[in-house]
């Protein structure tokens, strides 16, 4: 009899549980009612790329919630998207999707922390002001546009095939943040991996120059070359093989002084064998220049797969910003010659009349 008892009571429970269930759904449905408010500053090709991923992976993914999306375009004005943002009713908006630093800038303005803010290709939301640590969201989130430094570093090792690492050289100026935080990084990531570089900080470009020349030199003729990080641990050190040789790598930061120099060094590079990672596409200038961006197409992704974190009712607290999956890699070659980089494809990318775009995927 007590087992019949504690099996009916189990039943009910069950029902209760199903119950309970059936109203938090209906619940998310009648949310879902809301509109997603998807916000672009202007036409720009990537970004509207990424819009159109956003909104194909996260129809995919509510198939049959009917999800109500509305995309505006401030077709460049800056007045235009003041409006757009300060007109959007926040009582029907379940939340906001802004591409690009401007856009985004003025939904945060406009909501003042009423709406979730899920952003896309903003490269640092704390410098920017939208939010006051990447890790610990508020009220907004987002994917952001900067390249991890191992995916760089694995870029390079790709790109070289069997080769051992050669000299990796860094060089970098120190008065802007943004520049200053992505080349800390990679540095991190280099000592996090017993890999020998050598740092030079330059204060103007004729120091910048006079660095690439230095690091052509030394490593070319194989003398020891200044800056030595190597540690005091002997078993470290061992692990500090690219030291003897190998494929040369050349960090170059993003920061105004050095991007100014940037013709200059890659004439200093000529006929080197010197492999040059550079922050932005529009920097390569040499047959060696290589850049990566987040693949449009990923961060559309990435993007819904948050959003519908959020949706299914994970709190914007527990999520917090996030990279691409996957990068394009940007190349230079010879426009006179006939042949293009291996496994080109041009995909999501502005491409500068001697650059092109491959989509490459690499593992952290």
């Amino acid at each position: 009899m007590k087992k019949i008892i504690c099996l009916i009571i189990a039943a009910l429970l069950c029902l209760s549980a199903v119950g309970c269930g059936s109203k938090e759904t209906e619940k998310k449905l009648a949310d879902t009612s809301k509109e997603i408010v998807v916000i672009l500053y202007d036409n720009d090709e990537y970004n509207s790329s990424v819009k159109d991923s956003f909104i194909e992976n996260i129809n995919k993914i509510y198939t049959a919630s009917k999800l109500k999306i509305s995309v505006k375009n401030a077709e460049g004005s800056d007045d235009k998207l003041s409006s757009i943002t300060s007109k959007i009713n926040v009582e029907n908006t379940l939340l906001a999707v802004p591409i690009g630093v401007e856009a985004s800038l003025a939904a945060n303005k406009a909501f003042d922390g009423a709406v979730p803010i899920f952003f896309a290709n903003v490269a640092n939301p704390v410098l920017s002001g939208l939010m006051t640590d990447k890790t610990t969201p508020s009220t907004t989130t987002g994917i952001v546009s900067t390249v991890p430094a191992n995916y760089i570093f694995n870029n390079f090792v790709q790109s070289i095939g069997s080769n051992s690492v050669g000299h990796v050289g860094i060089i970098f100026n120190t008065s802007e943040i943004e520049p200053m935080e992505i080349t800390n990084d990679f540095k991190r990531y280099l000592d996090l991996n017993n890999y020998y570089y050598t740092e030079t900080v330059v204060a103007n470009t004729l120091e910048a120059q006079q660095a690439a020349s230095k690091m052509v030199y030394k490593s070319s003729s194989g003398s020891s070359v200044i800056g030595d990080n190597t540690p005091d641990n002997a078993a470290a050190a061992r692990k500090y093989q690219n030291k003897q040789g190998g494929a040369n790598m050349l960090f170059l930061s993003g920061d105004s002084v050095v991007a100014g120099s940037i013709n200059e060094i890659a004439q200093i590079l000529n006929g080197s064998d010197y492999y040059v990672y550079v922050n932005e596409p529009k920097e390569i200038v040499g047959k060696n220049f290589v850049s990566l961006k987040p693949a449009s197409a990923s961060v559309g992704k990435n993007l819904a797969d948050m959003v519908a974190k959020y949706l299914n009712g994970t709190s914007i607290n527990l999520l917090p910003c996030q990279t691409a999956d996957e990068f394009d890699e940007f190349a230079y070659f010879d426009k006179n010659l006939n042949t293009t980089p291996e496994n080109s494809n041009n995909q999501n990318g502005q491409n500068t009349e001697n650059q092109t775009g491959s989509n490459t995927s690499q593992s952290q």
